[in-house]
């Protein structure tokens, strides 16, 4: 059997490969290649997830070990099934853990044809996004949120560290390189020699530039670590596509035309019963559509925010002060 195990490097196409591969599993199958996800709860449930992660990879050896003879488990469990011979796991976080990984690296390579897929991106265009990802979307450090400059030197030793898998694992790995103008999922099927159906829409991790100044100015008011699940629960719906332009929003509420299309077919009778009850209502002309000053609207729709948001605050502190009087006359818990 053999496992390709993807291992980032982190805002390198990671998410869209993922969710291709999730959504192509018949496909996988008839090309007799298998998706095992992105997650070690195949070997304990409280592996899932990224806290999971975190909790496995700081495991003892033996527990990763463990982990690696379960993996190969459910690729034969797998194999009994579909007839599948081929596997992929794919997770970004893995590549910061070379320093913990071996154990699991070594026991997989005994049991199964191992390969390393390991994408690198230009430094110049991914500190940016990276700074992007894990300072403002997820905030990873405690503390208010730094400036690029403060951050990119901490993430310059992500570039160091591909030195460090090279010279360890550079016998199972295949090093590629992600550019934006490349095809990443069309790549990743080529690498591990399948063909990945397109997706209808990519997985974008970065979001519009409102929303991460939303998100930035969310996430420093907090010492811990942020998840961006926060900021979509707290602020708004993690659906970005609901958040319509004013122009939008001015095009499909305010515009009046095609009324006469609309009663079109009732014409005839609606002027026949004007006629019976001497009230003439079809005679008028359709609203022409109005042009609209978006600038002035955005101003007055901000006088309008502004006067919403003063009174919430005021009945939050309202609220604020009543639970302040109940949980005096309730006393300590």
């Amino acid at each position: 059997m053999k496992l390709f195990l993807h291992v980032g490097m982190g805002k390198t196409g990671t998410s869209s490969i993922q969710h291709a591969l999730s959504q192509a599993e018949d496909s996988l199958h008839a090309q007799g290649m298998h998706y095992l996800g992105m997650w070690f709860s195949i070997v304990r449930p409280q592996f899932d997830g990224i806290p999971g992660m975190r909790k496995f990879m700081q495991s003892d050896p033996e527990v990763l070990r463990m982990g690696a003879n379960a993996v190969v488990q459910k690729m034969e469990e797998v194999k009994a099934e579909t007839g599948c011979e081929n596997f992929v796991f794919s997770n970004e976080d893995l590549y910061g853990h070379v320093e913990r990984i071996g154990p699991l690296i070594e026991e997989l390579a005994k049991q199964v044809d191992l390969k390393i897929i390991l994408y690198i991106r230009d430094i110049q265009s991914w500190l940016p996004s990276a700074y992007v990802q894990w300072a403002i979307r997820h905030k990873t450090r405690p503390g208010p949120i730094r400036t690029f400059r403060e951050e990119a030197n901490r993430w310059v030793g992500t570039y160091r560290a591909i030195a460090v898998w090279e010279e360890r694992f550079g016998e199972y790995l295949t090093f590629r390189k992600f550019d934006k103008g490349v095809d990443v999922i069309e790549d990743f099927g080529q690498t591990i020699g399948v063909t990945i159906p397109p997706v209808e829409k990519r997985v974008l991790e970065r979001g519009e530039d409102v929303e991460l100044i939303l998100r930035a100015l969310f996430n420093t008011r907090f010492k811990t670590e942020v998840f961006p699940e926060r900021f979509n629960s707290f602020v708004m719906n993690p659906n970005r596509d609901v958040v319509q332009t004013l122009e939008e929003a001015t095009q499909k509420y305010l515009t009046f035309e095609g009324g006469t299309e609309v009663f079109a077919e009732d014409l005839d009778d609606f002027r026949a019963l004007g006629e019976r009850i001497g009230v003439d209502f079809t005679s008028g002309q359709e609203k022409a559509a109005k042009e609209h000053d978006m600038e002035a609207m955005r101003a007055r729709m901000l006088e309008y925010l502004i006067e919403v948001t003063l009174n919430q605050a005021t009945q939050m502190q309202r609220l604020s002060n009543r639970m302040k009087k109940l949980e005096d006359r309730l006393g300590p818990e």
